[in-house]
């Protein structure tokens, strides 16, 4: 009986000797990814200290290849595109998910339906934006056959 719980104390102490390890090795990891993360932030913002400005965003907006340039119309149309994805987007996901949630019955396509959309979520963005990319660009082939030269 007593070398039993011996036997159970040492691989209880091993046990926390290597979770212990484990954590620390964790902690250091973790340090290490921040430090390089402040070292290249730093880095950058040392670099361009002198090269941004306000008129970077807010300078006059210059057409052609007239040289200094605003960001802010690429900025407002990110937010405009922002705001309207979801306008239009958020309704109709939040009455989806009620409809799923309350209303639906567990039946062979509620449950397809929300197995596509628990794939779509752990899908990346971009990939589905690159792969619809492919299928506009092979659709506008079959339509007229010298628009996907001008969309490449």
């Amino acid at each position: 009986m007593k070398l039993n719980y011996l036997l159970k104390s040492q691989k209880l102490f091993s046990r926390k000797a290597i979770d212990s390890f484990i954590f620390g090795l964790m902690v250091f990891a973790s340090i290490a990814v921040v430090a390089s993360l402040i070292g290249i932030i730093g880095y950058i913002l040392i670099q361009s200290a002198g090269m941004v400005n306000l008129s970077l965003i807010f300078g006059p907006v210059t057409t052609g290849n007239e040289g200094n340039r605003s960001l802010l119309p690429m900025i407002v149309s990110t937010a405009w595109t922002v705001g309207v994805s979801l306008t239009l987007a958020l309704p109709i996901g939040i009455m989806t998910a009620i409809f799923f949630r309350e209303y639906a019955s567990r039946s062979k396509v509620t449950r397809t339906l929300g197995l596509a959309v628990d794939t779509l979520a752990g899908i990346p963005s971009l990939f589905t934006a690159f792969l619809g990319f492919y299928f506009f660009v092979a659709f506008s082939a079959w339509v007229n056959p010298s628009l996907p030269g001008h969309l490449l």
